[in-house]
């Protein structure tokens, strides 16, 4: 008599599953990665350099604190960097051409209405008070503050 339990053959198991090639949901799914990792790099360099006249117009304000002005040369020099940022900034002039009252307006979007009094007439007056910390300080925030 034949032992039939000896002609059976063992459990044979199938072949793992690759992981490649990868299925279609992943394809998407890398692709999708690699496109909002394309478009958030694009973002953050457009940013910063949209914001390049504000970081120089940071440095010169440093170099400005770092210098013994007279009240009048520093307001003036003050009064020239927010214009000149003005117009790096928005590549036009017309908030930089304002003088006087309408300067003074423009100024106090960001800045406190006693320090931009200061810009738009101080420089003009023989002896201007000034609180040389608080005017730097007024005019750091108003640079940081500032939207084209």
């Amino acid at each position: 008599m034949n032992d039939t339990l000896a002609d059976l053959k063992g459990i044979h198991l199938p072949e793992p599953v690759s992981w490649w090639p990868l299925a279609p949901g992943w394809w998407m799914l890398i692709v999708l990665i690699v496109a909002v990792i394309t478009v958030s790099l694009y973002m953050g360099l457009r940013h910063y350099q949209r914001n390049a006249f504000r970081r120089q117009a940071l440095q010169e304000l440093q170099q400005l604190r770092h210098q013994a002005l007279p009240a009048e040369q520093l307001l003036s020099a003050i009064s020239q960097l927010i214009r000149r940022t003005v117009i790096s900034s928005r590549q036009q002039r017309l908030e930089a051409s304002l003088q006087g009252q309408d300067w003074q307006q423009f100024l106090q979007q960001y800045m406190p209405e006693t320090q931009a009094h200061l810009l738009a007439v101080g420089q003009y007056q023989a002896h201007p008070a000034v609180d040389t910390d608080k005017l730097l300080h007024s005019t750091e925030q108003w640079l940081k503050r500032y939207k084209p």
